[in-house]
């Protein structure tokens, strides 16, 4: 999980909407094991500053959103 958040943040830090996309990928996966260990408190923590330290970056932000459907925990498409 760890490595899946540092990968996560390292394609974010690229700002590039390809690295967010993949970001996304690697934070589902990470969302997916926390739910199993019933850390939901903490990946909605963890999403949250997420938002907070880019919220500059649009493209990420909607890539984000556009999750709503898709839940970010979810893995399964």
């Amino acid at each position: 999980m760890a490595i899946w958040k540092k990968l996560a943040e390292q394609l974010i830090a690229q700002v590039n909407t390809s690295a967010y996309e993949e970001a996304v990928e690697y934070l589902r996966k990470a969302g997916s094991v926390m739910a199993k260990q019933k850390k939901d408190k903490e990946w909605a923590e963890y999403l949250q500053h997420l938002r907070e330290t880019n919220a500059r970056k649009r493209r990420l932000m909607e890539i984000m959103d556009q999750l709503g459907g898709k839940p970010i925990i979810n893995i399964d498409r």
